[in-house]
């Protein structure tokens, strides 16, 4: 519970860094899964915004889904709000640049978190040990 408060304070940071608001009473941040329904759920909340849409996903791959909720974005953007996407530099390492600079184009605020450069090391564990 400790550490899953730590992650939410670290994205509440994290958005509040991007689109330059600091969050006050009546927002809410949701954890949904990768299903057909949470996105659903996400889907009728970007349609519902007034004023400001900040997403932030560790995967965002150019597929149906995702270019269902990038239309939908745009359409908000091209209305006037304020619309900002977090994503995670290595688990959308696979969502081709076109795709980001579509949204960019339209006036929708991207940005990865921490980016490689090509010199950050990484570690890839196969989850299993050795003697």
């Amino acid at each position: 519970m400790k550490n899953s408060r730590a992650a939410l304070s670290l994205s509440k940071k994290g958005i509040q860094k991007i689109s330059g608001v600091q969050f006050t009473g009546g927002n809410r941040i949701t954890l949904v899964w990768k299903d057909r329904e949470s996105f659903q759920g996400i889907f009728d909340a970007v349609r519902a915004a007034k004023e400001l849409v900040c997403l932030q996903f560790y995967i965002y791959r150019d597929d149906e889904t995702r270019r269902e909720l990038a239309a939908i974005l745009k359409q908000k953007a091209a209305e006037g709000l304020r619309v900002y996407i977090i994503y995670d530099h290595f688990g959308s390492i696979c969502t081709p640049r076109s795709f980001w600079q579509e949204l960019r184009k339209a006036g929708i605020q991207i940005r990865a978190s921490a980016p490689s450069n090509g010199q950050t090391p990484f570690i890839m564990s196969t989850g299993t040990t050795g003697n």
